[in-house]
């Protein structure tokens, strides 16, 4: 493919920019009223976004043939086949073809077509282009610092800021309408019409997860979460486990051919990218992942914010460590991420990884305390934490080097210091009413603190019992 890279991929690039151009102010005006079917979702998207089988079933209003209804529905498929085929040969083209980043000019197309009309994509078409492409590029982009700024520092100088505002907004009007029951996706897919506040609900969460896996890449590293994550492109599942022998000696003859896989999945993993990110301050990257992160972790959706956590935990650690650049975050890290982590705890969504919060915590207490006052300020602000009480708790927590004695220490602190104001933050969480997505099912509060006794999130210790069912 690499010969025929140059031709191709300019035009398909000008197909994909057209098709965003529909969604403009400008683009709507040129759209005929019987072509308005193109904005809306098919009853096949819709089910699959409602996770319920049997999408294609019959349908009682098919449109007749030749009608413009049809030629609604059938423009409306065209185009959602020519965006969703458009998004997935640039990401096999930047898994499989290593030449494309070298080629002049690429890099500034690319952007221009994901960013120019960003603003007025809809978030289901955003999050395929970052699930599907943005991932890619950051999963396979060559580690060197001129390719990196020329192919992801052009796109996340406008993505970062962009969507943290986006996402953030949403949530926020999210939230301000979805304190109500709503039945399973089952029973709403039987009723005439799904409720567009309930597609919403589940875009924006895959959204929102597919984003995050990005800022992880970007700052812990990892294997990714898209088709073409490095160890799934290079075959080390597949053909290695066939045949061990095809690893070039890498293997010991010992060694079972899933230990051998596994070996080369773990070789993979991409590393970080986060002293490149810290390497530039003026571009404020290392602050924008931070602040998406700590407005993340106050999300109602675990997936989201488990991966939220992790990144500030990772943000947190190079804080401490005095990495060039890192002097930015400090700041952030011992004001509003330790404060929304505080808040996190409350939340029944968070039950399920409450261990990484409490590890955040921790960190920033201990490995940033003497930096900043912030975090002694913050926890002596809460409700029966008096200098005595606080002076005591240092002396406790000094007293041991084991990190899950130490996050026990800080959650009875929390716990039975800042009762009354944590509770009232859990009460807020914990309503009859409120519902929370969970790993995308819908769950009751009861049933997530019952899960929660059963399973663990990151660093959670079994014998501690999960925060809200404390109170």
């Amino acid at each position: 493919f690499d010969a025929h890279a140059p031709w191709v991929l300019p035009p398909l690039m000008a197909v994909l920019r057209a098709t965003h151009s529909l969604w403009t102010p400008a683009g709507r005006a040129l759209v005929p009223a019987h072509l308005q079917e193109i904005y809306c979702l098919s009853p096949a998207e819709r089910a699959v976004l409602m996770a319920v089988g049997g999408a294609e079933r019959a349908r009682p209003d098919v449109p007749a043939e030749g009608s413009e209804a049809e030629q609604g529905e059938k423009t409306r498929d065209w185009l959602k086949n020519v965006r969703d085929s458009g998004y997935q040969i640039l990401g096999l083209v930047m898994s499989h073809v290593p030449n494309v980043f070298t080629m002049p000019g690429l890099a500034a197309a690319m952007h221009q077509t994901f960013l120019e009309s960003m603003e007025y994509t809809e978030n289901r078409h955003l999050r395929a282009s970052i699930r599907v492409v943005v991932q890619s590029l950051v999963l396979h982009c060559p580690l060197y610092p001129e390719a990196q700024s020329e192919w992801i520092g052009s796109l996340l100088s406008t993505l970062l800021p962009h969507m943290l505002v986006r996402l953030q907004g949403e949530w926020q009007k999210l939230e301000g309408s979805s304190n109500i029951n709503q039945p399973s996706p089952r029973a709403l897919m039987e009723t005439a019409t799904v409720s567009s506040e309930v597609l919403e609900d589940r875009i924006l969460r895959e959204l929102s997860r597919d984003y995050l896996a990005v800022l992880h890449l970007l700052v812990v590293g990892g294997h990714g979460t898209g088709a073409y994550a490095p160890f799934r492109v290079k075959g080390a599942v597949t053909s290695e486990v066939a045949n061990p022998s095809s690893t070039g000696g890498t293997g010991n003859p010992g060694q079972t051919p899933g230990a051998v896989a596994a070996s080369r999945v773990l070789s993979e993993m991409r590393p970080s990218m986060l002293t490149w990110l810290l390497a530039n301050p003026s571009n404020n990257w290392g602050l924008l992942i931070a602040e998406t992160a700590c407005q993340a972790m106050l999300w109602p959706d675990s997936e989201t914010a488990q991966k939220a956590a992790i990144i500030c935990k990772a943000l947190a650690v190079a804080a401490a460590s005095g990495m060039a650049g890192s002097e930015v975050l400090v700041g952030v890290v011992t004001n509003e991420m330790f404060g929304k982590a505080i808040q996190g705890l409350t939340m029944v969504s968070n039950a399920g990884h409450q261990g990484e919060l409490m590890t955040l915590i921790r960190d920033v207490l201990l490995k940033l305390g003497s930096h900043s006052q912030e975090p002694q300020r913050q926890l002596m602000s809460l409700p029966g934490i008096t200098p005595e009480t606080y002076q005591a708790f240092q002396t406790q927590i000094a007293s041991t080097r084991s990190e899950k004695d130490q996050r026990a220490i800080i959650k009875k602190l929390l716990i039975h210091s800042g009762g009354d104001q944590l509770k009232a933050l859990a009460s807020a969480n914990i309503s009859s009413t409120c519902r929370v997505m969970v790993k995308g099912a819908t769950a009751t509060p009861d049933k997530l603190l019952e899960r929660s006794r059963h399973t663990s999130g990151g660093a959670s210790d079994k014998n501690e019992p999960a925060l809200p069912s404390l109170f």
